[in-house]
């Protein structure tokens, strides 16, 4: 049979197609021809005849080999040890006839295991048996092929002796594990497996205290979105309350309850977490302090956990000559505008419906006004700027004091004081000299306290302090341990002070010419704002249409969202924040200045979606093209 191709292997591949033999078996010839007298070369195979398989097969576990032209192949099956010419056959194997093939079933031998395992919490315990029977193969006889697989039977299989309670018993001795055993599994988990034998008991969660508030309120800040921003400043009303009014209560909670490990150690439980009401103005602690109730009538404030009942002096019309300035310890409510000149200060919040114009807002909580702001000062967080400060001015006293006293007693011991001289006109000569410069902070100090509302503990110590420096200054004081008394007085002060924080809060609808002071948010929800002052000691936020900044300098500790900065004419206009806030506007034009901590960036060309950070100690401005 001839079979031709341009290669010699596409004549036996046309070769193998026809015969459907594969190439090994062939007994062929090549030769080569024209195809005419100028034509191509081609192959031709000539196949005379087809070589035989070599076979074999096994009997009663014994190879025999049936001779051919092509070897036949082994290949060990599963329970089966195979070696040609003492070679373990790993896989398809060609031997030959002269070839010594040995076949052995691989016997198994029975074996049992047994194990526990703890889990990390130590609140379980696993027990895992193993059972491995005892097999005996016997190898299957096979036909005579040229391709043939050992294959074995299992003809004989035993367990070994199951273990016994006794023994599981031991084991567990052994691991020491003894509570929360589950002996009611045990014929199941002697039957082998992994199973759960023992189960501690884990500790109960303990049941913090809890407040319930009685008041009807609404005045939790609940984030609402507005054109897909979060506004995080709106808040809601509260309800007035009646003098006598339960405002909270404590619900008590309970300890955890102590577990146990597999081993029966003691697992400790957790302690509830203990509340304790913190009274603030307007409002009384009864019941061993279970309850608050309100002691005067007004709304309530809770910041901080301290629970206070402000009074609110509501005003129906304009605050203007008639009415004067506002100066009320609760909340103020103004129903029109604050005229030319007035000031308010709220102990808390203020709020006012109508507009302010070249007044002065000052308040211990919040301020909110309805509409626009002109040339006028707004500080939200007042109080708490003022109690600042005056720790400030206490600390400075407090050094000064300290180190006259010292100095007097150093001057005493190197004897560079006369004996005639008294302690009054020594304290005198040292203020006039060595601590001369002390008098500018301390009229400073004076000037400040004497001009605002302070903690009456602190100004009862800046009172007892300045009584002191007064007789110092004029050479009177007769006895150093007054001057040490007073001295004690400041330090056990500043060791136990606490200035508790009450972020307030400024929403206006625009402002002009004016300066805004918040110790927490700001937020402009109308036209925007024109040459004015913002500082927030977290975020300034710009939510209302258009929400234009224009000049001036606005400055968020924890970022700035804006709307649209500066403009066409290009109005040098001041966004500031610290170095790890973010400042973020939907159009800015040139002349904006961007000061992130330290460092800053100005805005040559139009641009839009601005976001500004600093990352890696540099600014990142990301912007699109206007």
């Amino acid at each position: 049979m001839l079979y031709t191709g341009k290669t010699v292997d596409e004549a036996l591949i046309n070769a193998e197609k026809d015969t459907g033999r594969d190439r090994n078996s062939f007994i062929f010839t090549v030769s080569e021809r024209k195809n005419g007298l100028f034509g191509s070369k081609e192959i031709v195979i000539d196949v005379q005849g087809f070589k035989q398989n070599g076979e074999i097969e096994i009997r009663n576990g014994k190879v025999f080999y049936h001779s051919g032209d092509i070897n036949p192949s082994i290949t060990s099956g599963d329970n089966i040890l195979v070696k040609v010419n003492n070679n373990i056959v790993l896989s398809k194997t060609f031997i030959k006839e002269d070839d010594t093939v040995v076949i052995e079933p691989l016997n198994t031998y029975s074996n049992k295991t047994i194990n526990i395992e703890v889990s990390d919490d130590k609140l379980y315990a696993y027990l895992e048996i193993v059972y491995t029977p005892k097999r005996e193969f016997n190898i299957l006889d096979t036909d005579a092929a040229s391709e043939i697989i050992v294959q074995a039977k299992c003809i004989k299989e035993k367990y070994p002796e199951p273990y016994l309670k006794k023994d599981i018993e031991e084991l567990l001795n052994l691991n020491k594990i003894k509570y929360g055993i589950k002996w009611e599994n045990l014929s199941v988990i002697l039957k082998g497996g992994k199973y759960c034998i023992a189960q501690g008991l884990p500790p109960k969660d303990p049941r913090d205290d809890s407040i319930k508030y009685l008041y009807n309120s609404s005045s939790e800040k609940k984030p609402v979105e507005i054109n897909g921003k979060v506004d995080y400043l709106s808040i809601g009303t509260v309800d007035s309350v009646e003098a006598g009014t339960i405002i909270a209560i404590r619900e008590e909670g309970e300890d955890g309850t102590p577990g146990y490990d597999v081993y029966g150690s003691i697992i400790q439980a957790a302690k509830k977490k203990t509340y304790k009401f913190k009274k603030g103005p307007g409002s009384e602690i009864l019941d061993d302090g279970k309850r608050v109730i309100a002691s005067v009538k007004g709304m309530v404030s809770v910041k901080n956990d301290i629970i206070c009942v402000f009074p609110t002096h509501n005003i129906n019309g304009d605050v203007d000559i008639k009415t004067g300035n506002i100066q009320f310890d609760g909340d103020v409510v103004v129903k029109g505008n604050v005229r030319e000149g007035l000031k308010i200060n709220a102990g808390n919040d203020v709020t006012i419906y109508g507009n302010v114009a070249e007044a002065n807002i000052s308040s211990g909580g919040n301020i909110r006004i309805e509409k626009n702001v002109i040339s006028s000062v707004l500080k939200a967080g007042d109080k708490q700027i003022n109690d600042l400060r005056t720790i400030q001015y206490i600390k400075a006293y407090c050094d000064f004091i300290n180190n006259i006293i010292n100095a007097y007693y150093e001057f005493n011991k190197l004897g560079k004081i006369s004996s005639s001289a008294n302690v009054g006109t020594i304290l005198k000569v040292l203020l006039q000299s060595k601590y001369k410069h002390c008098k500018d902070q301390i009229i400073e100090g004076i000037d400040f306290i004497s001009k605002n509302r302070i903690r009456e503990d602190m100004k009862n110590l800046w009172d007892d302090g300045i009584k002191l420096y007064r007789l110092i200054e004029d050479g009177e004081l007769t006895d150093i341990k007054y001057a040490i008394t007073i001295s004690h007085l400041y330090n056990d002060f500043i060791s136990k002070h606490d200035i508790i924080s009450t972020p307030a809060d400024v929403m206006i609808g625009y402002s002009q010419n004016s300066s805004i002071y918040a110790t927490n948010n700001v937020e402009v929800r109308g036209k925007g704002c024109y040459n004015t002052s913002i500082i927030a000691q977290n975020k300034v936020i710009f939510t209302g249409f258009p929400g234009i900044i224009r000049g001036g300098q606005i400055s968020g500790a924890k970022g700035i969202i804006a709307k649209e900065v500066g403009s066409n004419a290009g109005v040098i206009t001041f966004l500031k924040t610290a170095k790890d806030g973010t400042i973020e506007a939907n159009v800015v034009y040139q002349n904006t200045v961007l000061c992130l901590g330290e460092q800053s960036y100005r805005i040559d060309n139009p641009a839009k979606a601005l976001k500004a950070y600093i990352e890696k100690g540099e600014i990142i401005v990301e912007k699109f093209k206007l």
